[in-house]
Parts: C-alpha cells; structure tokens; sequence
C-alpha cells in the first residue's frame, strides 16, 4: 500500500510573495493543515501502469481519488549500488472540493496533481 505526506510547508513556486499567500487560510491554511496526505486503498495493475484509489486528504477535507501511475524505470543506483524504482502519478482534483475556492473561478478551480516517487530495495 502506499502512504504519501506532503508538507504543506515545502511548496515552492517561482515567486516568495505568493509561497507565503498560497500558506495562508485563502489556500492551504499551514497553521492549522501543515499535512496535505494520500492513503491508499487498493492498487490495480495493468502492464507498467497502475490505477492507485485512496483518500487524499488536504485542507482537513478527505476525498478518494485516482492515481494515474507509470512505471518509469528499474536499475542499480550508481552511488547506493541497491535496485531503485521510479514513478510518476498523476490526477486532476478540483480544489473548491477541498474548501479552497478562494478566487474561483476567476483562478482555475482544477488542480493536476504530479508525485514522482523513488524506492530503493533495503538489503
């Protein structure tokens, strides 16, 4: 199964001003979420691909979802010399469905969500 925590405190974008806003109680609202999580719940597997349904939680408001995962590649890491795997999901969520409509619809109210993950297999 797979378990995802994402601090709300590591988003960056090209712009300081609107790192600090996108912090504030009109989007993500750190001081009271500081956790945005994917907990899932079933994974079904097809070839490379995998569809991953779980609950995202973000906001204080849980919802399922759908990850769109690829497998990207598999190979001996050069440095740690373990077998590394990588992997991109995605899925399009629309953020007012979170209690972050500040600004919608004049700001998109979809939101495509991309999680590139690496595992290394523990000796």
């Amino acid at each position: 199964m797979v378990d995802i925590e994402i601090p709300v405190d590591g988003i960056l974008s090209t712009s300081a001003a609107l790192d600090a806003h996108l912090k504030t109680e009109d989007f993500f609202d750190m001081k009271n979420h500081p956790v945005a999580t994917f907990k899932s719940k079933s994974v079904a597997v097809s070839g490379t691909d995998a569809v991953i349904s779980g609950a995202l939680t973000l906001h204080g408001v849980t919802r399922d979802i759908k990850l769109q995962t690829r497998l990207v590649g598999i190979a001996t890491h050069p440095m740690s010399q373990m077998l590394t795997v990588g992997f991109e999901a995605t899925a399009r969520i629309k953020r007012s469905e979170f209690g972050i409509s500040y600004l919608v619809p004049f700001i998109s109210d979809a939101v495509e969500l991309r999680i590139s993950a690496v595992f290394e297999k523990d000796a």
